[in-house]
């Protein structure tokens, strides 16, 4: 019964005798896996991870005290990497955050936004590794330690 399920293509099986902790814990398994990347504090008004700053007020952002001019879409986007930095998010958990749809293999959008602002931070001096792409799998702001390895280059050259 179990393997037919399986290979009609169900993702899991209970047997019917199956005891009500388990199959609550297994439902809150599921929905820990399906959940999309919460702010940690809704309420914050301002983000800063080292030299970038964001302002939820004017839906500005500043790196290294230079504005950037950023949509809003850009600017979720941002928020949402920085707020969990060096944490490597998904693309489907960054489409349902950001983007409020769900996950296609097809859709490009969140390649292009990101694309974009990543475009816009190197522009001001922001290293080309800080936001780092994971193949297939999706993205990491990891500004601190970028800028302090540029930073420990740039004094060995100099």
């Amino acid at each position: 019964l179990c393997i037919d399920a399986f290979r009609r293509g169900a993702d899991d099986f209970v047997a019917k005798s199956a005891d009500l902790l388990e199959l609550q814990l297994r439902a809150e398994a599921l929905l820990r896996r399906k959940r999309p990347p919460m702010p940690a504090d809704p309420g914050r008004e301002r983000l800063v991870v080292g030299p970038l700053s964001l302002s939820r007020e004017d839906a500005s952002v500043r790196y290294d005290d230079r504005p950037l001019r950023v949509t809003a879409i850009q600017f979720k986007l941002l928020w949402c990497l920085a707020e969990h930095h060096n944490t490597l998010l998904k693309k489907s958990e960054l489409h349902r955050w950001v983007l409020n749809k769900s996950y296609c293999r097809d859709d490009r959008s969140i390649d292009m936004h990101l694309s974009r602002v990543r475009r816009k931070l190197i522009a001001t001096g922001m290293p080309p590794d800080a936001v780092e792409t994971v193949r297939g799998q999706g993205y990491r702001l990891s500004l601190l330690s970028s800028r302090a390895s540029a930073g420990l280059d740039r004094a060995v050259q100099g």
